[in-house]
């Protein structure tokens, strides 16, 4: 009886860890780093107060994409001892002043704000186990937190590009105020 008991259960626990095994395969071939390449609101905005208002925020946000320097980290990589499956993310985050006596309508520059998550790969996605968090900063001395909510799903367009959305607020020069922006997101494999 017990070996009829074990016969049942060792094809179980082979197709258990070749799934296991070919999911984590599929996984290795997206791990690395990636760049964003767009940064597309669903509104136009000016957030670099050039009186130019565009939808694609890498024309908005200066100094901050620099070309081959990751901004999305997807792991374990195969150089890594950790198996951990982490994703890393970067985004500009509004550095803003209204105390400046040259710009009185408000001086920004952006820096990098990071998040980090884990995941699951299902149906050829990478599904987030955190999808939010709180960006928290200081204008002019005023506690002012801002929220980011990422979509739980990132997709994969081909081998090399992602895509993601997310909703996240930025101060708009054209509006003079704060705007939740909509934001699609398409990520470029750069090692």
């Amino acid at each position: 009886m017990r070996i009829l008991k074990l016969l049942l259960i060792f094809p179980i626990l082979i197709g258990c860890s070749s799934e296991n095994e070919n999911t984590n395969e599929n996984v290795s071939k997206y791990t690395g780093n990636y760049q964003i390449i767009s940064y597309k609101s669903d509104i136009e905005v000016d957030l670099n107060d050039d009186n130019i208002a565009s939808s694609e925020l890498i024309k908005e946000i200066d100094y901050y994409f620099i070309e081959g320097f990751p901004d999305f980290e997807i792991r374990p990589n195969a150089d890594t001892q950790n198996e951990a499956k982490l994703v890393s993310l970067f985004l500009p985050k509004t550095n803003i002043t209204f105390q400046d006596p040259g710009k009185p309508q408000g001086k920004v520059m952006f820096s990098r704000y990071g998040f980090t998550s884990t995941f699951n790969f299902k149906n050829n996605n990478f599904i987030l186990n955190d999808d939010q968090y709180l960006e928290s900063d200081y204008i002019d001395n005023v506690h002012s937190n801002r929220k980011t909510i990422i979509d739980s799903e990132i997709n994969i367009i081909d081998e090399t590009h992602l895509k993601m959305k997310l909703s996240k607020e930025y101060y708009d020069f054209k509006t003079k105020k704060w705007s939740l922006l909509n934001i699609l997101i398409i990520l470029k494999k750069i090692d």
